[in-house]
């Protein structure tokens, strides 16, 4: 299986497994199903938490402990689900399929029906983030989520034909690993991946700034011999003369 470093920007990015001979349309929806379950994810984790702080006093008077443990599986569902979808299950080398993520949003579906057994209010955004049906525009989420035939996938600064393998892009090799961009289509060439990652770079800025430091204390050690008697080619002839280490004042 090819892995695909699927990237939004840096802050949005994710781990895809797929076979090499597999079209680039398929591959194209694929990546755009989970990138829009990422997205709903964290749009499910933010407004729940907000729902959690406004119901904190909206409690029951009686099964107050019920009501909290069906709180708890609700608020743990989401938690799983941010963790699931994080940024961080690429250097993890968690990949991400459309099912583990469709499920994740089961699980909060379940979990928000047993601590709202009457129903949320229909302006809840809570409510319309679990359905799919809030409006984006004009919000901060307006364009996180995209349509497969509005998208482009790039990789090596080309963009991938839609009528073609991924093989004939990354190579045959199942154990290739390559980062592709994922974008809107017609936004141009993404900015090109830094040779090295940031980790790396932050590794060598302080691999550098050591060795400066280094350098500095070896120069300065190296005038220090200017300063010891040893070093003065004067030395052995005052020593034969007595002269030793009178000093004028």
């Amino acid at each position: 299986m090819v892995l695909l470093v699927v990237k939004r920007s840096e802050s949005q990015q994710f781990l895809f497994e797929i076979t090499a001979d597999t079209d680039v349309e398929e591959v194209l929806q694929r990546v755009v199903n989970i990138n829009n379950l990422r997205y709903r994810i964290q749009r499910l984790k933010q407004e729940g938490d907000k729902l959690a702080v406004h119901t904190q006093g909206d409690q029951p008077t009686s099964g107050d402990d019920e009501y909290d443990e069906h709180m708890e599986k609700l608020q743990r569902a989401l938690a799983a689900a941010e963790l699931l979808q994080h940024k961080d299950q690429v250097a993890r080398k968690v990949a991400l399929t459309e099912d583990k993520l469709q499920e994740a949003v089961e699980d909060i579906r379940r979990a928000a029906a047993i601590a709202y057994p009457e129903g949320l209010p229909a302006e809840e955004p809570f409510k319309h983030a679990l359905g799919g049906t809030e409006d984006p525009i004009g919000t901060s989420h307006d364009g996180d989520e995209l349509d497969a035939s509005e998208a482009e996938l790039w990789f090596a600064s080309k963009k991938l034909p839609v009528r073609s393998k991924l093989s004939q892009h990354v190579g045959r090799n199942e154990k290739t690993k390559a980062v592709v961009k994922l974008q809107h289509a017609g936004y141009g060439r993404p900015p090109r991946e830094p040779v090295v990652d940031e980790e790396t770079q932050k590794a060598m800025l302080a691999y550098y700034h050591k060795k400066q430091e280094d350098e500095k204390r070896l120069a300065a050690d190296d005038t220090m011999y200017f300063d010891s008697a040893w070093a003065n080619p004067k030395s052995l002839k005052n020593q034969f003369s007595g002269v030793g280490d009178v000093r004028l004042s």
